[in-house]
């Protein structure tokens, strides 16, 4: 199981990369723009909110 859990976060990376970067525009700023949508999701639950403020060093 651990392999496959290594494999799954590499191939979410190659997935995000070749799709920010064969739409229309700044790569960048979609990659902002979908960084935030998330955040926002997250912060709407307490255990994620939880995660995202450590991670942001908000604690």
């Amino acid at each position: 199981m651990f392999v496959v859990g290594n494999t799954v976060g590499a191939a979410a990376n190659i997935s995000i990369e070749r799709r920010l970067t064969q739409a229309d525009g700044d790569p960048e700023a979609r990659l902002r723009e979908t960084m935030k949508a998330a955040t926002d999701i997250a912060m709407r639950y307490p255990r994620l909110r939880a995660r995202v403020e450590s991670a942001a060093g908000t604690e």
